[in-house]
């Protein structure tokens, strides 16, 4: 699943996680002098490559981290990478910083010296044990919205983000980072670890590597498609559910008549039935379906037809019966339908029982 570990600091929450936007790949063209004027100043990285709306997972403020899932899977074109991450204990002898000093683009910060650990914002070790300390950068350093960024060890596995620091250009102050390791267990619930997300079949893992986007199967198509018309003006449409990794369905629709499919709803997971309204009397219509997860989506169904049912002819009024003769009778009423093909005419001998 699309994860993003960022800081809790940084203010996601169930009420604004749908805002969240994502962007890729936004990063200078090519690589410039570490220390160097141009590599401190703005670069030529573009924004052209985002995606909207993600869901919070998980989040807690002693280690400051939060984890939402995205939507949808991001685009193959936009080349992700899958971080991985380590929930060892203990301090790692040095560590890596990828980050977005103020929303700029990518940079990337050295610590080559141990880290330690600590509570946030401390220097005695190991105080709360929730905190990895950076005492200096050795080459590169954070700015304020670099904050929820990564650090990696050795091995290049996520080991916490970024709280905050005093760490800035020009100077050799320290920074913070909450540890994965503390956030793994967090607060003892599926809101507030992240064993539960990133561990889903509690295999114990103590690590795991990164890895680029790996293509998932395509979703399984949905089966038994049928279309009943249920009035003049509507058609209930049925399928079964093969999938259990959809995020919606595509419905649509045209009219036979028509080349081409004109009309869509898009329907939950796990939607089996769908009441197509609005449609035109006594006309013929054909429906498809597929399954889809962010980019990825099942083939369509073959497609079905049902025709609406004819509305029903307006009554007749007026009806008069006049005696022709001895055996017959002549009736006359006023014709208040269009397009009939008969009429049914009852008769009863004692007024109840029509024949």
């Amino acid at each position: 699943k699309p994860y993003f570990l960022t800081a809790d600091h940084c203010g996601i929450s169930t009420g604004n996680d749908q805002t969240v936007v994502v962007y890729w790949g936004f990063q200078n063209s090519t690589c410039r002098t570490p220390g160097s004027g141009a590599s401190g100043g703005v670069g030529n990285g573009t924004l052209t490559r985002f995606q909207n709306g993600a869901t919070l997972r998980a989040h807690w403020d002693p280690s400051d981290f939060s984890l939402v899932e995205l939507d949808d899977d991001p685009q193959a074109s936009f080349s992700p990478y899958w971080a991985g991450w380590d929930r060892a204990g203990g301090a790692p002898p040095n560590a890596v910083g990828i980050h977005h000093p103020n929303g700029d683009e990518k940079r990337i910060s050295f610590e080559n010296d141990p880290l330690s650990v600590t509570s946030d914002g401390g220097t005695s070790s190991p105080g709360n044990g929730r905190y990895l300390r950076i005492t200096d950068w050795d080459l590169g350093t954070t700015e304020p919205g670099s904050s929820g960024s990564p650090l990696f060890n050795a091995q290049g596995r996520v080991i916490g983000q970024l709280t905050g620091g005093f760490a800035a250009c020009g100077n050799n102050f320290s920074d913070w980072y909450g540890r994965f390791f503390a956030s793994w267990d967090g607060g003892g619930t599926a809101a507030s670890r992240l064993r539960d997300w990133l561990d889903p079949t509690g295999s114990d893992a103590r690590n795991l590597n990164g890895t680029d986007q790996v293509q998932e199967e395509p979703l399984e198509i949905p089966t038994d498609l049928a279309a009943t018309p249920v009035s003049s003006t509507a058609v209930q449409v049925t399928w079964t559910d093969n999938s259990t990794r959809e995020r919606d369905f595509l419905l649509q629709w045209r009219e036979l008549s028509q080349p081409s499919f004109d009309q869509q709803q898009t329907l939950g997971a796990n939607t089996t039935s769908f009441v197509v309204s609005g449609l035109t009397p006594a006309t013929a219509y054909a429906f498809h379906i597929r399954a889809r997860r962010g980019t990825l989506r099942s083939p369509f169904t073959a497609e079905v037809q049902a025709t609406t049912l004819s509305d029903l002819p307006a009554a007749p009024t007026g009806l008069t019966a006049d005696a022709f003769s001895t055996s017959q009778v002549a009736l006359a009423w006023n014709d208040n339908a269009s397009g009939e093909t008969g009429y049914q005419v009852e008769v009863s001998e004692d007024g109840e029982t029509f024949t």
